[in-house]
């Protein structure tokens, strides 16, 4: 999914229900929902060798432009 995708989808799901603006949101670890987490930090940018990928793993960017965003 894009970072845009998903801010589109955040505001269609305001705009329907404007108040889901005050609830906490959580990650969940995998698709089968095993564990959740609350986010915590605001979404940054990162380079990973493969934002595909189900575990994309950070590398040392070295001057390399992001190539994706971390939203925890």
């Amino acid at each position: 999914m894009t970072f845009e995708r998903y801010v589109k989808i955040c505001n269609k799901m305001l705009e329907k229900h404007p108040e889901y603006a005050q609830l906490p949101v959580i990650a969940a670890s995998d698709d089968e929902g095993n564990s959740y987490s609350q986010v915590i930090f605001t979404p940054g940018t990162i380079v990973v060798d493969d934002p595909e990928s189900n575990r994309p793993e950070p590398v040392n960017p070295e001057g390399r432009k992001p190539n994706a965003i971390c939203i925890n």
